[in-house]
């Protein structure tokens, strides 16, 4: 109707004028109901190019007669979408894919989350809640100062409530309680270091599991926390997995599973060889975003479960 609107505006404005106020209404509710289920992450699908000539295929078979073709094509478009979805089922922690960057969420569930970091780009960090569903941020830890981990700040922003933010006000003994989850701060203690060695450093807990996220925090900082965290369950892996670390907090920690944030071909070596040599000897499975993705982990008292957005696979391991 647009389309004849618009054929018919050079010959008779008026005529054209009445047909477009005819199916205003129409278009209104039909915008209306696109958006609101958009706001469900599963119905959102990113497409570009392929989706396009998908699009155009399917209109072609329907155009000529083939009706068959199109549902079954239908179909298989529809199914690929489910097995593709990021993340399958439920969730307790998901690392992003935002690049050379950090971006931790648990969460909270009812669409609530508690991040750590942000990453260095708003709209990288904008489309990972937006996947995860997330619409409020109950708490919001910057772990410090560096781009790669705040740059992203307006992105998380974007439609969603902020509740507390912790950045570069909180020390060593800090503790809250956030829904499920119990928060310890190790570090910072209060002494001046450089932006690194600043980084908040925190347990967090679960009947679950315990993980260990300490933003950029590199070896004189890390020393320090030496027989003060013990063993966890999931390593957030200092640094991307850069070289500057201390191999006998790593050594404590004895992760199940380590997380490294880390870019693709990035110019800095990160992860360096001799951390993931490390973290293999501990027993931990390493992923990292480079090659696996943004990472999902659902874990109980006896199972860690780990869905790979690069994957589309559940990994079942550690009895």
């Amino acid at each position: 109707m647009g389309f004849i609107a618009a054929l018919i505006a050079p010959i008779t404005p008026l005529g054209a004028h009445l047909l477009v106020a005819l199916i205003k209404p129409f278009a209104f509710w039909i915008t209306a109901i696109a958006e609101w289920i958009a706001r469900f992450p599963v119905f959102t699908l990113r497409t570009g190019l392929y989706g396009f000539v998908t699009a155009l295929i399917l209109i072609a078979l329907l155009v000529w007669g083939r009706r068959k073709a199109a549902a079954a094509l239908l179909v298989l478009i529809l199914a690929f979408t489910w097995l593709q979805r990021f993340p399958a089922g439920d969730w307790q922690i998901a690392n992003c894919d935002i690049g050379q960057g950090d971006a931790l969420v648990l969460n909270l569930h009812n669409q609530r989350a508690i991040v750590i970091d942000v990453g260095p780009d708003p709209e990288l960090i904008d489309r990972c809640l937006h996947k995860l569903g997330v619409k409020e941020i109950p708490l919001l830890i910057l772990t410090h100062s560096h781009a790669d981990h705040v740059g992203g700040l307006s992105g998380a922003k974007k439609r969603r409530t902020i509740g507390q933010t912790w950045y570069g006000n909180m020390y060593a003994g800090t503790t809250a309680q956030i829904g499920e989850y119990h928060i310890t701060v190790h570090w910072p203690d209060g002494d001046g270091y450089s932006p690194n060695n600043s980084s908040i450093a925190t347990t967090i807990r679960s009947k679950d599991f315990t993980l260990f996220a300490a933003g950029d925090l590199e070896p004189l900082a890390q020393e320090r926390l030496v027989g003060k965290i013990g063993e966890v369950d999931i390593y957030k892996v200092s640094h991307h997995g850069s070289r500057y670390q201390d191999f006998q907090l790593l050594t404590e920690l004895s992760p199940q599973l380590a997380i490294i944030s880390v870019g693709a071909e990035n110019t800095f070596g990160h992860p360096a060889p001799e951390v993931l040599t490390a973290l293999e000897r501990t027993g931990a499975r390493v992923l990292r975003t480079d090659r696996d993705g943004a990472v999902a982990v659902h874990a109980t008292a006896h199972r860690i479960t780990v869905q790979r957005a690069k994957r589309w696979t559940r990994l079942f391991s550690w009895y």
